[in-house]
């Protein structure tokens, strides 16, 4: 669209012109037009559209506009149609108009990027509203911490075969429970089971003897806490990302979980302590930091009756990791606790 523009421009300047110069416009008027008319999957066929999305051969459409610009006032100056003044007067005007169009291509990738990237807001936006909160379930009335699993199966949607078929377990309130089994033996599903982010094909989950499916959500996550596999880091200070554990904490409670999760020299360390931004899914810190903020967000703050581990320690070093268990034991002698390893 940029080259046709110029092109346009040698257009009006040379009407009338000897027939070989007509046929070179045209020819570059063309290929302008099949570039900026031609649907991007049909471009892909002849490779222009992987060059257009290139950062490195905007260049090459720099110069094909600048071939123009000189074909257009160098015939008409030939032809006496413009004079050499008009090209210096224009060279400026000209530079000035074409960085702006050659910025604009340059970062059309991470434009075409940014709305391929908001194509799933979008979706999600069409959807409407979120559910209501479920706000008229049961209140906990109990706080013991017992869970039970009464012929409990899930099968994955698509699947043949259940992850989990007819199990029945009793926990008993404050026990330390250890599921073990290879990779895919459906140990993570029964924690988000637990946790009410999958529903049981089949079978009723018990916790202090009520059906978790009727509880409460905020009763419920309330009294039961989790360190997931995947950990959920979000881009802003060490303070505020705990803080997300206990919003009314005060700092000395921040600090003393971030000791108990033996994470608080390494913070202070920082040249902006507790302050410091940790980026994007905490990508300024260590896989085994991201898990020890964990720890101290939802139990040395928070404390909950059931606790849940998703292989909890598998980015730290032998000494941290039995150090690390060690603190939660023995803050946690009231809770129940089951860990997959």
């Amino acid at each position: 669209a940029l080259v046709f523009s110029t092109w346009i421009i040698s257009a009006t300047m040379m009407a009338d012109l000897h027939p070989w110069i007509s046929i070179s416009r045209g020819c570059c008027g063309a290929a302008a037009l099949f570039v900026a008319l031609v649907p991007t999957p049909a471009l892909n066929l002849f490779g222009i559209g992987r060059a257009i999305r290139n950062k490195n051969r905007v260049d090459l459409f720099s110069l094909l506009a600048l071939f123009c610009y000189v074909e257009a006032f160098g015939f008409a100056i030939l032809l006496q149609r413009a004079t050499a003044g008009y090209l210096i007067f224009f060279i400026p005007v000209w530079q000035k108009l074409w960085y702006q169009f050659v910025e604009l291509m340059r970062n059309m990738p991470e434009l075409v990027d940014a709305l391929s990237d908001a194509a799933p807001l979008r979706r999600i936006s069409q959807k409407g509203t979120a559910p209501a909160r479920q706000t008229n379930g049961q209140k906990l009335g109990c706080t013991k911490g017992s869970l039970e699993l009464v012929n409990v199966s899930f099968t994955y949607p698509g699947m043949d075969k259940p992850v989990i078929d007819r199990l029945n377990m009793a926990i008993k309130p404050a026990t330390r429970v250890a599921l073990l089994g290879p990779s895919g033996a459906g140990k993570t599903t029964l924690l988000r089971i637990f946790m009410r982010y999958l529903s049981p094909s089949s079978g009723v989950v018990l916790i202090n003897g009520q059906n978790i499916e009727n509880i409460d959500k905020d009763s419920f996550h309330n009294f039961v806490g989790i360190v997931p596999h995947m950990l959920y880091i979000f881009n802003t200070t060490v303070m505020e990302n705990i803080r997300l554990g206990k919003a009314d904490a005060s700092d000395e409670e921040v600090y003393e979980g971030c000791r108990n999760a033996m994470i608080h020299d390494t913070i202070m360390a920082r040249p902006h302590g507790d302050n410091t931004q940790i980026g994007e899914q905490g990508g300024f810190l260590s896989g085994g930091e991201k898990q020890r903020i964990e720890f101290a967000r939802l139990f040395f703050l928070r404390r909950p009756k059931v606790i849940l581990l998703d292989e909890p320690t598998a980015n730290l070093d032998e000494k941290t990791e039995d150090q690390l268990l060690s603190n939660l034991l023995n803050h946690s002698r009231s809770s129940t606790i089951i860990m997959v390893t």
